[in-house]
């Protein structure tokens, strides 16, 4: 947020948006945000990858003193939990008419 020439920065919890609000001019172009998605994108088998590889890198074993003494046991495997498809949001426009955003 700029208050005259200087900038502020404030958590996004205790913002609010004002009804009628203009967005402001994205700070990257459509190039650089495609470029960067593509770059954060990865698949499942890629993340269980990493992470693996980062419990290997941490030495987090069950024989770990460290972990033993704080009663810390870490699994071999991933958990597994179930996931929820939520229901799609409905959009209020300025001129009052609601739509369901439909997912690609």
């Amino acid at each position: 947020m700029k208050v005259g020439s200087k900038e502020m920065h404030f958590p996004v919890e205790v913002l609010k948006i004002v009804p009628g609000q203009k967005l402001q001019k994205p700070f990257m172009s459509m190039s650089q945000e495609q470029e960067l998605i593509k770059k954060s994108v990865k698949s499942p088998a890629a993340t269980i990858e990493a992470i693996q590889d980062q419990k290997h890198l941490a030495n987090l074993f069950n024989n770990d003193q460290y972990l033993a003494a704080a009663q810390i046991r870490i699994s071999p495997d991933l958990k597994t939990v179930k996931g929820a498809i939520l229901s799609p949001p409905i959009i209020e426009y300025a001129n009052g008419i609601e739509k369901t955003a439909i997912p690609n």
